[in-house]
């Protein structure tokens, strides 16, 4: 608020947690730890605050650690299966209707890109699981192969897996 007043800085989107599903508690590196209800809450205190400020900018949430908890029951039922929790307008956790929220998830590709029909499989899961709430988008805001086959070197893997990821998702995106 003060930034947009007296710099005249606006901020489109903000992006309130980072890969909630992971304990952090170590501090090896920066992420938000919580659970969806936890998640919900907050975003529905900041979507009030920034709507009674009169500020145009949209919560977009996610960014999971792992695609796979937008779209399923992974390892616990209270940091997965988000899309479900945050875009069905029965659930308690539903965001769906407020003001400030982008209709968007996002998410990171850590653990979906090695073997190659895992990509592919993980990405059609989601797409669908997507197509079940009118409207919503998936953004993907971190990018990293940290799964690969023995045989090649780091920088082979990557050059590979770079090209490879950009062709066999445009055939994806162009089939949905």
């Amino acid at each position: 608020d003060n930034l947009q007043k007296k710099e005249g800085v606006k901020f489109d989107y903000l992006s309130p947690v980072n890969e909630p599903q992971w304990d952090w508690s170590k501090g090896s590196q920066e992420g938000t730890p919580a659970t969806n209800e936890e998640i919900s809450q907050f975003v529905k205190l900041l979507s009030e605050r920034l709507s009674k400020r009169g500020l145009a900018t949209k919560i977009a949430l996610g960014e999971a650690g792992s695609i796979q908890y937008l779209y399923k029951n992974v390892d616990n039922e209270n940091f997965d299966n988000q899309i479900d929790d945050f875009w069905n307008p029965s659930s308690p956790l539903s965001i769906a209707s407020l003001p400030n929220v982008e209709r968007v998830m996002t998410g990171h590709s850590y653990w979906t890109v090695w073997p190659v029909k895992d990509l592919v499989s993980h990405r059609k899961a989601l797409n669908d699981k997507i197509k079940e709430h009118s409207g919503l988008k998936y953004w993907q805001t971190e990018y990293s192969i940290l799964e690969s086959p023995k045989f090649l070197t780091e920088t082979e893997i990557n050059a590979i897996w770079v090209c490879k990821r950009h062709f066999l998702l445009h055939v994806l995106f162009t089939m949905i």
